[in-house]
């Protein structure tokens, strides 16, 4: 699943395996870099370039996310090669699954 990056409980709740979320930042170093590469991809900047530090970026990548285009989405879930996409946004895409808060999109 390509999720929003604030959504740190998906994976528990869910049962399933997300490409990258905020809080699940590994210790290693090589895994330090890999895991801010996915979020700079998920959001589609630069981490570093963000304003604060910390739980303070939280809402900052969030909204990075959620302004993304279905195009910018699709792709990154290409990439990381994640079957499905979870959004807040409404895409005129055909979602499978949608509720007031979430859309699930599946890639094909």
């Amino acid at each position: 699943f390509l999720i929003p990056p604030d959504l740190e409980s998906f994976r528990f709740l869910a049962e399933r395996g997300s490409v990258v979320d905020f809080k699940a930042c590994p210790y290693l170093e090589q895994d330090v870099l890999a895991w801010k590469q996915r979020i700079d991809a998920v959001i589609g900047g630069d981490l570093a370039g963000l304003p604060g530090r910390s739980f303070d970026l939280v809402p900052l990548i969030a909204n990075k996310y959620d302004r993304r285009s279905y195009t910018e989405l699709r792709a990154c879930s290409k990439y990381y090669s994640a079957s499905y996409i979870l959004t807040r946004v409404k895409f005129p895409n055909k979602s499978i699954y949608n509720n007031k808060h979430y859309c699930v999109y599946k890639i094909i």
